[in-house]
This record gives C-alpha cells, sequence and structure tokens, in this order.
C-alpha cells in the first residue's frame, strides 16, 4: 500500500472520531462525519505535503566567501553568480578587488582575469571561461562573465 493512503486513511480515521462528537445523532452522522472526515483529511494531507515541499525546495541563499573563492575552484561558478547578482564589486578599487579574491591569472591593461574552470595542471587560455573585471581610472566599472 502506498505511504499516502496509509497516511489518509488514519488521519480520515481520527477525524471521523472528532467530528462524529460534534455532529448531533441522526441517522447520517457516520456519513457526514465519513464524508467530511475523507474530505478534511485529503485537504490536510495535501497542505503538509506541498508546506513541507516547499521548505525543502526553497533555495539557501548563499553569501559571498572569500575563503571559498579562494580554496574550492570548482565553487566559483556559484560564487560568480553571487559576485554578478549583488553587484559585490561595483566600486571597488583594484587592490580592493585582488585582497577579496586573490591574485588573477591574467592582466591587461584595464581588465583582469579570474579562472572559473582551471585546474592545477591547465593553462588559462582566450577559451577558458572566466570572471573578467573591467576597471576604469583603476575603479571598477563592470564585471562579467565569459
Amino acid at each position: 500500500m502506498a505511504p499516502y493512503i496509509l497516511i489518509i486513511s488514519l488521519l480520515t480515521i481520527i477525524l471521523f472520531w472528532i467530528i462524529r462528537k460534534f455532529i448531533k445523532p441522526n441517522r447520517f452522522r457516520n456519513w457526514i462525519s465519513a464524508i467530511a472526515a475523507l474530505v478534511s483529511a485529503t485537504l490536510l494531507y495535501f497542505i503538509i505535503v506541498l508546506t513541507v515541499y516547499r521548505i525543502i525546495d526553497t533555495p539557501r541563499e548563499q553569501s559571498f566567501s572569500q575563503e571559498v573563492w579562494q580554496r574550492d575552484k570548482a565553487g566559483r561558478y556559484e560564487m560568480c553568480g553571487i559576485i554578478l547578482d549583488t553587484h559585490l564589486l561595483d566600486g571597488k578599487r583594484k587592490e580592493e578587488v585582488v585582497q577579496l579574491l586573490g591574485n588573477s591569472v591574467r592582466e591587461d591593461n584595464e581588465t583582469v582575469y579570474y579562472p572559473l574552470d582551471i585546474h592545477d595542471n591547465q593553462r588559462f587560455t582566450s577559451e577558458s571561461e572566466a570572471l573578467i573585471i573591467h576597471f576604469k581610472d583603476g575603479v571598477v566599472s563592470s564585471v562579467e562573465l565569459q
């Protein structure tokens, strides 16, 4: 027997006896109690299941972690999303970015590249995915994902 049928059955039995106590004795008392209990038990079951599902399925709010960024290169994808969504680097000077993210792999005049998919034995190329930070007058002007 499926677990949801068992749970609804138990709820129905419990609710049947509770509802039956509040209905005055007459010849339809058992039918009214049974129908009310079955409908109530089914609704209660689905409310509980949907509430639990919503709690479990709710994404956890993450925040940027300098330690995770520098230690876990695989975790940089998630961190990159946080950086872009929260505009974490907007208005920061180059020194502040280096302090927060560590040394970059590649730098051009006003652009810094932080690789997202580089392992220790690979080299950074122009086709590697990277967080690209553009500076204007030493301050972050834009951040993009390549």
